[in-house]
């Protein structure tokens, strides 16, 4: 899939949102630059530099009583978010003070970041190809990657090796070295504290993968975060 940033470049002058649904939303901070992303000459996105955040109500209504808590994720760096809103009313054109002050020596190697993260193999895996995904593609705050994808009703998103998976009748969850599933009948299955990444990636790849794609997200072709063949004998 070719994609084209730029070449208009913005500044926001307020916090404003990009992204924002029933279950998530994502901000960009006062003084993100960003610039629009399309494909094949439609503009779908955008490519963000500078802070945000990404929340993600990681909330699943069960026969016992609601399960999961809000998620936050603050991003830094560069960051594509496809699907959303350009925040046109929220923002002025960049100057070369702007673009100065963000690092870059030029608005041309701006526009090479954003290029190269659209080129990496983790964001092709993606295969964003419908208008009713949202898709947030970068880093955060402490240098991991994040992925997040959601069609407004089910949602995926992975930082770092921390995972949270929903859709309305299961809630997967990844972190601290728990896992823990949910569905909406009451069951729940849990992987207790202390357990290495390398267990729960074992267990993952045995019972795994219709739970892993269960949002209907992902292509069901290899998990663009972790291959479990690298990671288990």
């Amino acid at each position: 899939m070719e994609y084209s940033v730029g070449p208009e470049l913005s500044v926001t002058t307020q916090v404003c949102s990009v992204l924002d649904s029933d279950i998530c939303r994502v901000e960009l901070a006062s003084g993100s630059l960003w610039t629009p992303v399309r494909q094949d000459e439609r503009t779908v996105g955008l490519a963000a530099f500078g802070r945000g955040h990404l929340v993600l109500d990681a909330i699943l209504e069960t026969d016992e009583g609601a399960v999961g808590e809000s998620v936050t994720v603050y991003l830094e760096g560069a960051h594509v978010i496809l699907g959303g809103v350009l925040p046109q009313s929220e923002s002025r054109p960049a100057t070369d003070d702007d673009v100065s002050d963000a690092g870059f020596s030029e608005l041309s190697e701006l526009h090479r970041t954003a290029t190269d993260l659209l080129d990496e193999p983790a964001f092709q895996q993606l295969e964003y190809t419908s208008s009713r995904h949202r898709l947030v593609f970068g880093t955060e705050s402490a240098g991991r990657r994040v992925i997040f994808v959601t069609d407004d009703v089910r949602a995926v998103l992975l930082w770092g090796d921390d995972l949270v998976a929903l859709t309305r009748e299961m809630l997967l969850r990844i972190g601290n070295g728990r896992l823990s599933v949910a569905w909406s009948d009451g069951r729940e299955i849990v992987l207790g504290h202390g357990r290495s990444r390398h267990s729960i990636l074992r267990h993952l790849c045995r019972v795994g993968p219709t739970m892993m794609f269960a949002t209907g997200i992902f292509p069901q072709r290899r998990l663009p975060w972790w291959d479990c063949s690298d990671d288990i004998d």
